[in-house]
């Protein structure tokens, strides 16, 4: 029998990353963050996929499309400007828990409650609302990361 939620305990990465996360989104607007389970510390497992050296052009120039895509993810509203999407197509979509859209223009985007539930049913909702967010490529398999090679990613070309 599961305990009543006031009792259940949450471990510290279910619940201190997004929060400390969103605080610092709320007081800082950038074009993008994440948190994933991917393991560069400057580019996103979507960035690794597709492919490319060095610090993505994207973090240096500015961002016109989202780098990524993760369990939570929070970019500048922005994005959505001529896109074909909307904040309230994003939280009507049912592919997110948490839509929150932060005074700075802040977006922030929860799918599930934690890394370890963003299974590939999750995966699919968040890459299919985020679609025309996304930037163009292939991602590839990389027999050096994880599971046989396999980011948290779907394996299509979002722009084609």
């Amino acid at each position: 029998m599961p305990l009543p939620p006031a009792t259940r305990k949450r471990s510290r990465s279910q619940t201190r990353p997004p929060h400390r996360l969103a605080g610092f989104l709320g007081r800082n607007a950038v074009d993008y963050a994440e948190i994933s389970s991917n393991i560069d510390e400057m580019r996103t497992a979507l960035e690794e996929a597709i492919g490319g050296a060095g610090v993505p052009e994207r973090i240096v120039a500015g961002a016109s499309r989202l780098r990524g895509y993760s369990w939570f993810v929070g970019f500048h509203s922005r994005l959505l400007d001529g896109a074909g999407t909307s904040v309230s197509a994003i939280e009507n979509s049912g592919a997110f828990e948490s839509v929150r859209l932060l005074d700075n223009g802040v977006l922030l985007l929860r799918a599930v409650e934690s890394d370890a539930a963003f299974d590939d049913s999750r995966v699919r909702a968040v890459f299919e609302v985020l679609r025309p967010l996304l930037p163009s490529g292939m991602p590839k398999f990389d027999e050096n990361y994880g599971d046989k090679g396999r980011y948290p990613i779907v394996y299509e070309d979002a722009r084609g």
